[in-house]
């Protein structure tokens, strides 16, 4: 049977009626019809009994469009992996990392190592953090960055810890001055929203108000900015593109700074190519400086 069958088999099952699969899948019903018969003359087998209220299927046909599904999820998963081993013999490096990674530290990371290896071609995925793991694990990417240590058995190295900063668009001097003030929350991560909830409940007592919630830093920084809130964020890399925010660090208790770790993780499976494992080594070799330098914006 082809993938084509499948689909319609798996099409049948969700709507039992050939007209609405027939849509669907942009075949006209008499193609379709002819399409089933063939599909039952190559099994040897009846699969669908069709009446003018539509169609019933067999036990045996049942038991096949039930497993439809499963089958073209399988069929997606080989060809992914068969193209990702195509790009991995062709130098191509999968990596997936959250949409701020992506934009303050990805590119430097990529274009010092590009110096080196002029042949390396990467492929970049913006995912949250929890969905990083998700994508190295089925071997979807090679490697990846992500704000918290891995869950899943994956090998990987802490790269850098970086302070949480309350971010507000006018001056203050004590993160009680700012218990009323609205947050504007930015992070997909929901572990990072947890202990970001966290902090704040245990210095003020509550939970925050949350009166926005944002897909990136930038439209965070830019709500913040004009006024429509406070946000808390991990590092200060953002700040010379943003001179006009106040920032303060935050602490735990007044005295243990409060914290988060960025974590490079990939696959074992991934380094057996060559490409892969020179662009690990690499990336362990960084030193924490480089993710805490604040650069000009476009540098």
């Amino acid at each position: 049977m082809k993938t084509e069958d499948w689909q319609i088999l798996a099409s049948l099952y969700n709507t039992n009626n050939l007209t609405q699969t027939a849509k669907q899948l942009y075949m006209s019903q008499p193609a379709l019809t002819a399409r089933l018969k063939s599909i039952e003359e190559e099994l040897g087998m009846e699969i669908a009994v069709r009446s003018n209220r539509g169609i019933r299927f067999t036990p045996e046909g049942k038991f096949l469009a039930g497993n439809a599904a499963d089958i073209l999820s399988h069929i997606d998963r080989i060809t992914e992996q068969a193209q990702m081993i195509q790009r991995r013999s062709s130098n191509m490096i999968n990596i997936c990392a959250n949409s701020t990674f992506t934009k303050y530290h990805l590119p430097e990371i990529l274009s010092r190592y590009s110096a080196e290896h002029p042949d390396t071609r990467f492929y970049t995925r913006v995912a949250a953090s929890s969905g990083v793991q998700d994508l190295i694990s089925t071997g979807a990417c090679d490697c990846g960055f992500m704000n918290r240590e891995p869950t899943v058995n994956l090998p990987g190295r802490k790269i850098v810890t970086q302070q949480a900063y309350l971010v507000s668009s006018t001056p203050f001097t004590s993160e009680n001055e700012l218990k009323d003030i609205p947050l504007i929350m930015h992070n997909k991560d929901i572990p990072t929203q947890r202990i970001i909830t966290g902090w704040w409940k245990s210095c003020f007592g509550r939970r925050p108000e949350v009166v926005m919630d944002v897909m990136t830093l930038d439209t965070c920084l830019e709500m913040v900015m004009n006024g429509f809130g406070c946000a808390i964020v991990f590092g200060d890399f953002w700040s010379l593109q943003y001179p006009r925010l106040y920032k303060k660090a935050l602490f735990r208790n007044g005295e243990e700074p409060f914290t988060r770790d960025t974590w490079f993780v990939w696959s074992e499976d991934t380094v057996v190519s060559e490409a892969v494992a020179d662009f690990v080594h690499y990336v362990c070799t960084l030193e924490d400086e480089f993710f805490l330098t604040v650069r000009e914006p476009g540098q």
